[in-house]
């Protein structure tokens, strides 16, 4: 993650980074040799680090990062993980002035509760929000996490201090 952000994002100087990964995340990470799993501190205290560093890297000119958690996983093993890294990235946004974390599992679950394939829509029709692997955002699931993210974007710019203008000087005395 630094090295493409560094090389390739930084230098187009974005006033906004939207941040989304993870789903491949959840699987054994060496940490100083050894194999660790998700569950275990050695791996969980080296993704924070990471995801740290990553959050670090981002900061800087005014940008603001908008980090986006991983939605609810139809496994239920799978989806555990993922709460993991999700608590994570919440930890680590909150201590971050510049981060703003998105909790997906509002969004794309039903009542606020676990994996859902399907979703109100505006009018309250379900539908389809996920793919069919129980992992994958559907267009329309897409589209509402996109929605989320605006409003956080919205809300920061509504937030931000408007500049002041000043009316230019006018000259004093007559014709």
């Amino acid at each position: 993650w630094p090295v493409h952000l560094r090389d390739d994002v930084l230098p187009t100087a974005p006033e906004v980074a939207v941040v989304m990964f993870g789903a491949n995340d959840a699987q054994p990470m060496e940490v100083a040799g050894t194999p660790y799993p998700v569950r275990t501190p050695e791996w969980q205290a080296e993704y924070r680090r990471r995801v740290g560093t990553t959050m670090d890297l981002l900061s800087g000119d005014g940008r603001l990062v908008v980090w986006v958690g991983m939605p609810r996983m139809r496994d239920a093993d799978f989806d555990e993980r993922m709460q993991i890294l999700n608590a994570i990235y919440e930890e680590e946004a909150d201590g971050r002035a510049w981060v703003r974390f998105v909790d997906t599992a509002d969004i794309l679950s039903v009542d606020g509760g676990g994996y859902a394939a399907y979703v109100p829509d505006g009018s309250g029709r379900p539908q389809l929000a996920r793919q069919g692997d129980g992992i994958h955002l559907s267009t329309f699931g897409a589209g509402l996490v996109s929605d989320a993210v605006y409003e956080v974007i919205d809300a920061e710019i509504a937030a931000s201090p408007t500049p002041t203008t000043t009316a230019p000087p006018t000259s004093a005395g007559g014709d």
